[in-house]
């Protein structure tokens, strides 16, 4: 069971080119059960370490290089993951008495698989599981080599079996198996489907986005991925007594036994998608979140035989969270009309396990906004901005009409209303700018209505449907905030993915520059509000049509602007307070200030 105590030569090199931030959110996936006891071997910086400590009991990581052990075990302290052993070394360093343990998890097998052969390492990790234990590898972009020689896939899955390990199942992870975008069982093209609907392009360079591209086009059309396009994956190997259920089944199915609350125009569906979660076999695809997005992770739950997901989980790991997101989401629902309910997820119900919120919701047919965009032609892209663009207006405008009082707020009290719903995004202490403070003197003087906000809107999360769209993920919103800002939000989201689209450089806009993410920023903000091009008056018809439908005083609009980007910069800045979004945010905002639209 020796394994070698120093890293082999291009291990650190490896581990250097690896992406900074090893995500955890997948691992709701593993079947773990209460009080586990995990090992992670190779810990380096200590990212899926603190996940499993989030998950069990005791969490001992085994690092041979001592910097990087010494910065899992400074990170754990930071933390206070109290229960997080750092041990430098290999296997043969591990305590004593360390036992069986209920997960194994290996990142970079490939040095355990070159000293011992795919058998050899097999049984190894047969040895240090218990029977009623798990093991995951990472086989691929930072593992083992996914499809050539002795460390292939099929060679180390077949290993896993013969050693005696009961069942195991691929689990593809996109782009990277150490920072999966999304997460779906190998074999099964409907969560695929799912989960690839929301991939954006994969790493950097031309190859990623290749990549990403055909992904998509494969998704769209029935049968599995072709493993050649994947460029990682976890094998997950059960031992024989390993019965459990994976942290996100245990949630689904406590949600699905709990009872509905009351809803208006309740269909037979809603009951059909909780006797499926109670009675049938389940596949989980994961949708992991974008930093502008935070830490929520998201799961399309398939019963076995369903051509659809039949909910959406959101999870995440702050207190009461859930709880709150799903009130927030009835009480929109019974605000609106009929024809606006459509467009808005169902909530299911609420539960909790080990540390995890989670919230499912009814789910919302439909192609996002994001998907059509990048797999349309470059002539045709006007013509789908404005299909999404028209109606967007329309639906938030109707939006802000049923949930907002009649009577337009002025004055005084409008000024510090406004302030207040400033200062909710915004850091303690922040102070608002003098600029913008007589942005609020122009829209108190012309008057305003405060209505709910999706407060996230994006190509991401807008749906296109035969019907109409739909809008998903409604975990920030708020009710009595800014008209207009969601608008906002849409049309700089999708300027940039527009942009993106045309490979950075559009109608004469270049976005390579020393600081391409600040450079991106600004090249949409032009696109979308500065320049002469058919972007920028689509976006201003949409202003006006919103402003005409929710009966808002067209003057003060464009005072709305940078209020938004403000938001923005705010948002990051509290997120991320040394981020350059942030920053780039506000000297977007600075120049959104000079803003005139010709109506």
């Amino acid at each position: 069971m020796a394994e070698p105590s120093r890293q082999e030569p291009g291990t650190r090199e490896a581990c250097r080119a690896a992406p900074r931030e090893a995500r955890a959110d997948w691992l709701s996936l593993l079947p773990i059960g209460p009080g586990a006891r995990a090992l992670d071997l190779g810990s380096e910086g200590g990212g899926l370490t603190l996940g499993l400590a989030g998950f069990c009991e005791q969490v001992i990581a085994v690092e041979p290089d001592p910097l990087l052990a010494r910065a899992t075990g400074e990170r754990a302290a930071r933390a206070g993951a109290a229960n997080v052993q750092v041990v430098c070394g290999g296997i043969e360093q591990l305590p004593p008495r360390a036992g069986a343990f209920d997960v194994v998890l290996c990142r970079r097998p490939e040095r355990l698989f070159a000293a011992h052969g795919p058998p050899g390492a097999a049984r190894v990790l047969w040895g240090l599981v218990s029977p009623q234990g798990c093991v995951a590898l990472a086989v691929g972009a930072a593992g083992l080599t996914a499809r050539r020689g002795r460390f292939r896939l099929a060679a180390v899955a077949h290993a896993l079996q013969d050693a005696g390990f009961r069942e195991v199942v691929v689990l593809a992870a996109l782009p990277n198996p150490l920072a999966p975008a999304c997460v779906f069982p190998l074999g099964e093209p409907l969560p695929a489907r799912a989960a690839l609907r929301h991939l954006r392009p994969g790493g950097a360079g031309g190859r990623g986005t290749l990549r990403a591209a055909a992904l998509r086009v494969v998704a769209a059309v029935a049968g599995p991925l072709p493993r050649a396009l994947l460029p990682g994956f976890w094998v997950v190997a059960r031992a024989p007594a390993n019965f459990r259920c994976a942290v996100v089944e245990e949630l689904t199915r406590c949600i699905a036994v709990q009872p509905l609350p009351p809803e208006p125009e309740r269909t037979g569906r809603t009951d059909r998608v909780r006797s499926a979660l109670r009675n049938r076999p389940l596949a989980f695809s994961l949708l992991a979140g974008t930093p502008e997005q935070g830490a929520r992770v998201t799961y399309f739950a398939f019963p076995q035989g369903w051509c659809e997901p039949a909910c959406v989980l959101h999870l995440g790991r702050q207190e009461g969270e859930a709880a709150r997101a799903a009130e927030a989401l009835r009480r929109l629902r019974n605000r609106v009309g009929p024809e606006l309910r459509v467009a808005l997820p169902l909530p299911l119900g609420t539960a909790s396990a080990r540390g995890q919120e989670a919230l499912a919701e009814g789910y919302l047919e439909g192609t996002t906004l994001r998907q059509r965009v990048l797999l349309a032609r470059r002539a045709h892209l006007p013509a789908l901005a404005e299909t999404a663009l028209f109606p967007a207006a329309a639906w938030l405008a109707d939006l802000n009409r049923q949930t907002a009082p009649r009577l337009l707020l002025r004055g005084t009290e409008c000024q510090r209303t406004l302030r207040q719903r400033l200062r909710e995004t915004a850091a303690a202490g922040t102070v608002l700018p003098a600029p913008f403070s007589a942005v609020l003197q122009q829209i108190a003087a012309a008057g305003t209505r405060l209505g709910a906000t999706h407060n996230r809107l994006s190509p991401r999360n807008l749906l296109l449907r035969p019907t109409g769209i739909a809008l998903c993920d409604w975990s920030d919103l708020a009710f009595e905030d800014l008209p207009l800002v969601d608008l906002f939000d849409l049309i700089t989201s999708l300027g940039e993915l527009i942009l993106q689209r045309q490979g950075g450089r559009a109608w004469g806009l270049t976005v390579n520059t020393a600081d391409p993410d600040a450079a991106r920023r600004l090249a949409a903000f032009r696109f979308a509000f500065t320049e002469e091009s058919w972007y920028a008056r689509l976006a201003a018809t949409a202003v006006r049509r919103y402003c005409e439908r929710a009966a808002l005083p067209l003057e003060s609009a464009r005072h709305y602007l940078p209020l938004a980007y403000l938001r923005r910069a705010w948002r990051a800045g509290r997120e991320d307070p040394e981020g350059e979004p942030a920053a780039a945010s506000f000297r977007l905002a600075a120049l959104a200030l000079e803003w005139e639209p010709d109506w």
